[in-house]
């Protein structure tokens, strides 16, 4: 594993500095996963814009946490699981789903469940799901459309996942309380 320090707005070059700015003044701080991608502005705008896509997806609230808590816990993603924990706690995301998704359960509730398995099935299968999958998914509630708004969740968790997994990224003391550790396998 790879150990870079976060780049800071101060250090920040030219073009990451105003994204960089701007992330801090949404969230208090620079998240360490921002600071790592900053290393190259091309990797910073690029998670950016798929995080501005995936904003303005069709997805409900819970359903987007959901898809981002799904593809974490099944990359390991030990930072992005306590992030995205934290913010979905901010948001008012029933918490009672982040925890059935932080321990690899299926919610109770039929739309959300189609919704992980779903994500799951793309996930473990890099994106080649049957047609009974699909008509799973669409029988549950959701369309075609659907479908790309998760497809850009899962690119944009990938991102951050492995870039996790390569360099190693200090979970921020402001998700540190939701922290949470892969199971390894039995």
């Amino acid at each position: 594993m790879l150990k870079l320090e976060p780049v800071s707005v101060e250090n920040a070059a030219d073009e990451s500095k105003e994204a960089l700015q701007s992330i801090a003044e949404k969230n208090g701080f620079v998240p360490n996963l921002f600071g790592i991608f900053a290393h190259t502005p091309a990797a910073l705008n690029g998670y950016i814009g798929m995080q501005n896509a995936y904003e303005m997806s069709s997805l409900s609230a819970a359903e987007k946490y959901a898809v981002l808590l799904v593809v974490s816990v099944a990359n390991g993603g030990e930072y992005c699981v306590p992030a995205h924990s934290t913010l979905a706690a901010r948001e008012g995301i029933d918490q009672s789903l982040v925890t059935r998704l932080r321990a690899g359960q299926l919610p109770d509730d039929i739309r959300l469940a189609a919704l992980v398995n779903f994500t799951l099935r793309i996930v473990r299968n890099h994106g080649r799901v049957d047609r009974k999958d699909v008509d799973h998914f669409l029988r549950a509630g959701f369309s075609e459309v659907h479908i790309m708004d998760v497809i850009l969740g899962v690119a944009m968790k990938t991102m951050s996942n492995y870039t996790n997994h390569i360099f190693d990224i200090d979970v921020d003391p402001a998700f540190q309380g939701k922290s949470w550790k892969q199971k390894s396998a039995a």
